[in-house]
C-alpha cells in the first residue's frame, strides 16, 4: 500500500565546491564520484525519470551496502550522493552533510508498506500502519 511520497536530496560533505551554492543541474552534480546504495533500491530508477531519455549512464564509483554507509561515505568526502530526504535529516542538522539544491524537476520516491493480503483488520502491524498513515 502506498504510505507516502518522501523528496529526494543531493548531499556532500561540509566543504564540498556545491555546499551553499545555486542550484546545480543535476547531470554536472551526477558527473562526481556516485556514492550508491545496493542495487534494485529504486534511486537510479527515480534519477533516470529525472534526467529523461536522453540521460548518460550514471557511474558509480562506490556502491555501498546501506543507506547508512552512503552517508558515511559521502561525509568521508569519498563523493556525492542522492537519498531520501528523511535518511539525512540527522545528519543534515548535525552538520555532518550538506543538502546540494539541484536545478530541475523535484524528485520523489514513493514509500510503501508491504503487508500480507491475508492480514486481519486488528493485527498489530495493520494498526501501525493506519496510525503512521494517519500521522504522515
Amino acid at each position: 500500500m502506498p504510505w507516502r511520497e518522501e523528496p529526494v536530496i543531493g548531499i556532500v560533505p561540509p566543504g564540498h565546491r556545491y555546499a551553499g551554492t545555486e542550484p546545480i543541474p543535476l547531470e554536472i552534480f551526477l558527473a562526481e564520484p556516485l556514492i550508491g546504495g545496493e542495487p534494485g533500491t529504486g534511486m537510479g530508477r527515480v534519477l533516470a525519470e529525472a534526467l529523461g531519455s536522453a540521460a548518460p549512464p550514471m557511474r558509480v564509483a562506490r556502491a555501498m551496502g546501506s543507506t547508512e554507509g552512503v552517508k558515511r561515505a559521502v561525509a568521508a568526502g569519498l563523493g556525492v550522493s542522492v537519498l531520501l530526504e528523511c535518511a539525512a535529516r540527522d545528519e543534515l542538522a548535525a552538520g555532518s552533510l550538506v543538502r546540494v539544491a539541484l536545478a530541475g524537476p523535484a524528485m520523489r520516491r514513493q514509500i510503501w508498506a508491504v503487508l500480507p493480503a491475508d492480514l486481519p483488520r486488528r493485527a498489530p502491524a495493520r494498526l501501525f500502519y493506519e496510525r503512521v498513515r494517519e500521522l504522515a
